[in-house]
């Protein structure tokens, strides 16, 4: 499917990416992008939303939320206290049962807290380190070859400083793997297995601003040793070393997104097509 940049999509894309109301670009969209224009037309541009699950269905997403707010309000109330080890981490998961409801299924309940024990156990692996901060929103603006500023926002899971370095901190209770090859690949629109994890990761320290910043997934079904700073092929990376290239082709990506000339077009994947929401939209007209 194709859709053109009439001049109403092309205002409504011109409204997104000045970010003044509530949407604008952000990592989940612009990775919606890369994976197919159209989700991003229909999910990002047009608003249209998804199918929702039936509410007594309980789904991993939901268990993901239930960790991200026990580890934001565990966190949260340690800002600037350097933490070394865990004082009771029964506590924690304390705080983690108050997320569900009473009749919440035992079986869920054991997954929710094995996933809360990896990320225990990492951060104990990582300790000493001091909060900076939890859910701590980002919203920073880049200008196009042609004057054009747009905005971008995102909202990173917790940014805490050990040593002299600042680590940006994205909680997956599923696999992601931190590693990938090059700057160019994260921008691959046709690489099925483009590193869309790194990516945003990534784009959060270009939003944070600040030198000397890591970007880490804490990924739990990678275990809790195994490395989660995000990092390329090199022995020498750092976020500094790929800045340059990286905001470069942000902008590229951006300016393809913004190009009027330039269609929403379908991008054909049996996997990509049979899990997306927008996929009967796409077979309409």
């Amino acid at each position: 499917r194709v859709i053109e940049k009439t001049p109403a999509v092309l205002q409504r894309l011109k409204n997104y990416a000045a970010g003044t109301g509530k949407k604008s670009f952000n990592p989940s969209s612009l990775n919606d992008y890369l994976l197919c224009p159209v989700l991003f037309y229909w999910k990002h541009l047009m608003n249209v939303g998804e199918t929702e699950e039936r509410q007594d269905d309980f789904s991993e997403r939901d268990l993901g939320n239930a960790v991200h707010h026990t580890m934001e309000l565990y966190y949260g109330s340690k800002k600037g206290v350097l933490q070394t080890s865990f004082e009771d981490r029964s506590a924690i998961h304390t705080l983690l049962e108050q997320q569900f409801k009473p009749d919440m299924s035992p079986l869920l309940l054991k997954v929710a807290h094995d996933i809360l024990d990896i990320i225990l156990n990492i951060d104990e692996n990582a300790f000493p380190f001091t909060i900076i901060d939890v859910e701590h929103p980002c919203d920073r603006e880049l200008y196009l070859t042609d004057g054009t500023k747009v905005r971008i926002k995102g909202k990173i899971d917790r940014i805490d400083k050990k040593d002299s370095t600042i680590r940006l901190i994205d909680y997956k209770t599923g696999s992601a793997i931190p590693n990938f090859k090059n700057t160019e690949s994260l921008f691959d629109s046709e690489n099925t297995k483009r590193n869309h994890y790194a990516f945003q990761t990534l784009l959060y320290c270009f939003l944070y601003g600040e030198p000397h910043t890591e970007a880490h997934i804490y990924a739990v079904r990678n275990g809790a040793h195994s490395s989660t700073m995000v990092t390329d092929d090199t022995a020498d990376f750092s976020y500094e070393t790929i800045q340059d290239d990286f905001v470069n082709r942000l902008r590229e990506l951006i300016e393809k997104i913004m190009n009027p000339t330039q269609p929403f077009v379908r991008r054909w994947d049996d996997r990509t097509c049979a899990n997306c929401a927008f996929s009967q939209l796409c077979s309409v007209g």
